[in-house]
Parts: structure tokens; C-alpha cells; sequence
């Protein structure tokens, strides 16, 4: 893992990246930008993302904490971590898997740093769906429950695979859920210029 960060086969950006949802580790950063500067700092290999998370991590004022006087406290924001490969990001998050379960473990030679890192951060999990339909498209959709509306037409960005094959079993899956929600797919797309993606227009009975 420490030679992927040295290597820098995976990096760290803002925005919900395009690429395979099977190589993205979502990192909700909990505290300041300073703090977590601070903590990357001391991780070898990772001095190349200091200067990324000082210019580029903004407030996102989504996710709470709760401090000891029950105080809420704005956590940072959302980081997506991409690799070019799933070791390293499997051996990340057993890593923090470990830290959450047991604190106060020693880890090996050359990963201790990573306990600082993880101090700053709520959780690091797999990308979701919940990380692209945000929060004001579910209000939209209630809203639109809420009032009545018979069906709710949407747009369905599938994810592009460079496999032909894993494109097709992506679309097949999404339609055949849009169908047993009542819903009607409209019409089908492959978008070259969005590289590649599968857009999908359907509505749905809600």
C-alpha cells in the first residue's frame, strides 16, 4: 500500500470521479483542512497531497460530529480516492477497519503514520449511489410524491467499463429494476462524447 501512495498510483480529489466505481474509496474528512494536512504530512509517500488538500478540501457542512459538550461541529467534506488497482485500496480499508475496531493497535513498521490520517476522517467506505444522487434530488423526488405526481421522469448515467460486456450487463440490470419499480424505460443511449456512458431515460410510478 505504502509503495502505491510512493508511486502515486491513487490520488485524491474533490469532485465524484467517472472512472470504475470498483477502484474508488469514499474518505468523509472530519475536522479542519489544517488537521488533516497536518496528519497526511507525516505519512511518507503522501507529502504530494498536502499541497492538493490545502487548496482544494472546502467545507461541506453535510456531515456532523458531536463533541463532548454535545455541540455539532461541521466535518470537512467527502474525498473520493482513486487506484489504478483494488490492492491497495483493500489493504487500505482493512487497515481502517482494524483502527475502528481496535484504537489503540500498533500497526506494523511504516503504517503507523496512517493512525494520524485516520484520526481525521468519519469513515472511509466504498463508493454508493448515495454519493451521486445528492441530497436535493431526493427532496425533488418527494416533493414530487408529496404532490401527487403520477411519474417522475429521469436520467440514468450508467457507469462505462472498458469490457463491451460488463456495459451491456449494467444497462440489462438497470432496466430490469426500473421495470419491477412499475417504471418504463424511454429510451437508451451510448454517449461517446461522456466517455461511453449508458444513459438510460425512464419514469417512474412513485
Amino acid at each position: 500500500m505504502q509503495q502505491a501512495f510512493e508511486a502515486k498510483r491513487l490520488r485524491l480529489q474533490q469532485a465524484a470521479p467517472m472512472e470504475n466505481p470498483e477502484l474508488i474509496l469514499v474518505l468523509e474528512v472530519a475536522g479542519t483542512v489544517q488537521n488533516f494536512a497536518n496528519a497526511v504530512s507525516k505519512v511518507p509517500g503522501l507529502d504530494w497531497l498536502l499541497e492538493w488538500a490545502e487548496e482544494q478540501i472546502e467545507p461541506d457542512e453535510d456531515f456532523y460530529a458531536e463533541n463532548r459538550d454535545q455541540q455539532h461541529k461541521p466535518y470537512t467534506g467527502r474525498l473520493f480516492l482513486l487506484g489504478t488497482n483494488q490492492e491497495a485500496l483493500t489493504q487500505l480499508l482493512a487497515l481502517w477497519n482494524r483502527h475502528q475496531q481496535n484504537p489503540d493497535e500498533s500497526f506494523a513498521r511504516g503504517l503507523a503514520p496512517f493512525k494520524h490520517v485516520f484520526e481525521q476522517l468519519r469513515t472511509i467506505r466504498h463508493w454508493s449511489i448515495a454519493d451521486r444522487v445528492d441530497a436535493d434530488m431526493r427532496r425533488y423526488w418527494q416533493d414530487g410524491i408529496d404532490n401527487g405526481m403520477a411519474a417522475i421522469r429521469f436520467e440514468i448515467e450508467a457507469w462505462h467499463f472498458s469490457v463491451p460486456q460488463k456495459n451491456e450487463t449494467a444497462s440489462v440490470e438497470v432496466e430490469a429494476l426500473v421495470q419491477r419499480l412499475n417504471g418504463r424505460v424511454l429510451s437508451r443511449a451510448l454517449v461517446p462524447e461522456i466517455a461511453g456512458s449508458v444513459a438510460i431515460t425512464a419514469d417512474g410510478q412513485f
